[in-house]
């Protein structure tokens, strides 16, 4: 063997243990024979799960944060909101359940109540890992709905939300609306479920069913609101990150 070769050296980092691997190549690069293999088993990381929750819930925090900030900075350009820092806060204050409600059947004036319910929107937009289609259960028992089980039960607390609203023939925000009025909670925190005064789980596809007929409302209107500013403030609002590539190597071994 000659005094300096040509390796790769290849490193699978897993939670309990690391692998390795140091194959000889050519001079092309192309793999060779192994040179040396191996894998080290330690023991499980204390509170592991708990850290990967905790940077999840970040890193979801600082998107929505980034989401609101060009939203915003975009509904302004294009006059949905004032400019004026004393002015928007004041718009911030006003109750954005009534105002998306009122949105969907009478025309919102000032315009600025449009962009504080397309604002509130963004900030809450509901799950989106659930299509519509997702949420019908299906009538018999199938081979495929048997592989969907598990997803099925996970989709009960969204469906019993699209029940309500399609049994009321109202909007999302009118079911949110009448739940303030009768003094009851509407956000799905901790203590809400753990009491099943929150019985429900917002999916995306009701947020974005009431945003079409919020802006059809008020473009008839609003001469302003233009088809193509829809689709931009719409791609702001729920667009999602582009999943990131999962690297492949090229082991031939």
């Amino acid at each position: 063997m000659p005094k300096h070769y040509r390796y790769n050296l290849g490193i699978d980092l897993g939670i309990a243990s690391i692998g390795t691997a140091l194959v000889l190549t050519d001079e092309a690069g192309n793999p060779t024979k192994p040179l040396d293999l191996g894998v080290r088993i330690f023991s499980v990381p204390e509170g592991a799960a708990t850290r990967r929750s905790k940077r999840l819930e970040r890193k979801h925090i600082r998107r929505r944060r980034q989401r609101i900030a060009k939203l915003k900075g975009f509904l302004q350009q294009h006059g949905l909101l004032p400019a004026d820092t004393s002015q928007l806060a004041s718009l911030i204050r006003k109750n954005p359940y009534i105002l998306r409600a009122q949105g969907t059947s009478a025309a919102c004036q000032p315009l600025f109540e449009i962009g504080r319910s397309l604002l509130h929107m963004a900030k809450f937009r509901g799950a989106g890992f659930l299509t519509q289609s997702e949420e019908t259960a299906d009538d018999g028992l199938t081979d495929e709905a048997e592989k969907k089980k598990d997803r099925q039960k996970t989709a009960n607390v969204y469906r019993n939300l699209e029940k309500t609203v399609n049994e009321s023939g109202k909007t999302l925000s009118h079911f949110f609306t009448q739940r303030l009025e009768e003094k009851r909670p509407v956000r799905r925190r901790e203590h809400h479920v753990k009491t099943l005064s929150v019985d429900y789980a917002v999916p995306r596809f009701l947020v974005k069913d009431e945003f079409r007929k919020i802006w059809a409302k008020q473009s008839q209107y609003h001469k302003n609101l233009t088809p193509e500013l829809e689709q931009e403030i719409y791609r702001l609002i729920f667009g999602d990150h582009p999943h990131a590539p999962y690297a492949t190597g090229c082991c031939t071994l």
